[in-house]
């Protein structure tokens, strides 16, 4: 852990900011990892299962070494943490997330976040990473993200916010076009730490995307993004798995999981490629066999998921039952992989 800056508050405690960056070949000091662990880092304390044991897992893998790469800023007044921001960003494509903007609620109205950005947003610029996504229902704080030269993707004063390194474009819309330029899906590969960046604030924030991408109306209907069913993943009850086009994107991901006893398999999928994903149907079940070899392995879609819907129906999948009325506004189709 780094220190970048020493100073005095106006009340005379002193301060420190520190920086600490992942993989760390010399190691992470236990105070900082019993801090991540302890402090959810929310302002309400969500009490969301999955959002605080997916960011304890989180940080507890970064700190050993694996996935992305992570920069952690910290602000500590006398000895004790106060604030921190974060950014991380994948290795391998340069997409990455900002976030866990937080200050412990007795160090609050010290400004210690303006301390702590400009570091973060240097350190972004000098890196190899293209870009870094935020979603925020706060006014106050999409104007702070601003201000430090975040934008909004789609307008508005709150929502989807993004940082491009300007080499790589001025906007978001920019490095869509850049990345999705209709070739087909390259390769199919197991999914990693690193990827949920990708599927998670790239590829389904996409405009292509936007409002398209689907999701499940079955038992695993919690899985909401790659990164929740990432922590399925670390504990042996699912599998990744992802597919990129032909300059390396991440155009579709897929995940299998156990989940309240049945097998579930659910995707998303870049318009362009709903064609060409029955390679990663089967290559996802397939790894999923490894773990819970012959069971069967069902699909849960409603029939509103009309991009899902249309893979599918290319890839020459064609539902085993059908349940009037019994997913979220629309009627339940079940497929067999």
């Amino acid at each position: 852990m780094e220190l970048l800056k020493e100073s005095s508050l106006a009340d005379g405690r002193t301060l420190r900011i520190f920086r600490q960056i992942t993989p760390d070949a010399a190691g992470v000091p236990e105070r900082l990892i019993r801090y991540m662990m302890g402090s959810i880092g929310f302002d309400s304390y969500r009490k969301f299962v999955h959002d605080q044991n997916y960011w304890r897992l989180y940080y507890r893998t970064a700190f050993d070494g694996e996935g992305a790469v992570d920069h952690l800023y910290l602000a500590e007044v006398e000895g004790s943490f106060a604030a921190r921001v974060w950014f991380a960003y994948s290795p391998s494509s340069g997409f990455g997330n900002f976030g866990n903007v937080f200050t412990e609620p007795e160090f609050r109205r010290l400004g210690l976040m303006s301390q702590l950005l400009p570091y973060c947003i240097r350190d972004f610029m000098d890196s190899p990473a293209k870009l870094l996504c935020c979603g925020t229902g706060n006014a106050y704080a999409a104007a702070s993200y601003r201000k430090v030269g975040f934008q909004m993707t789609y307008g508005g004063e709150t929502g989807m916010m993004h940082l491009i390194d300007p080499k790589y474009g001025n906007h978001f819309a920019d490095l869509e076009k850049l990345c999705f330029d209709g070739s087909k899906i390259k390769s199919v590969r197991p999914g990693t730490p690193g990827d949920q960046f990708d599927c998670d604030k790239f590829l389904v924030h996409t405009a292509a995307m936007r409002g398209r991408a689907g999701g499940s109306a079955g038992p695993d209907a919690y899985v909401s993004e790659y990164r929740v069913v990432w922590q399925d993943h670390k504990i042996g009850n699912a599998v990744t798995a992802v597919a990129e086009n032909g300059n390396g994107t991440v155009c579709a991901y897929a995940y299998a999981v156990k989940a309240f006893g049945r097998n579930c398999l659910n995707f998303k999928v870049y318009p362009d490629n709903t064609g060409e994903i029955k390679e990663l149907l089967e290559f996802t079940a397939s790894e999923f066999r490894k773990l819970f070899p012959g069971e069967p392995i069902l699909i849960y879609l409603g029939s509103n998921c009309q991009l899902q819907l249309e893979a599918l129906a290319k890839a020459d999948f064609s539902p085993i039952a059908k349940v009037p009325g019994s997913a979220p506004g629309a009627d339940l189709l079940i497929f067999e992989i």
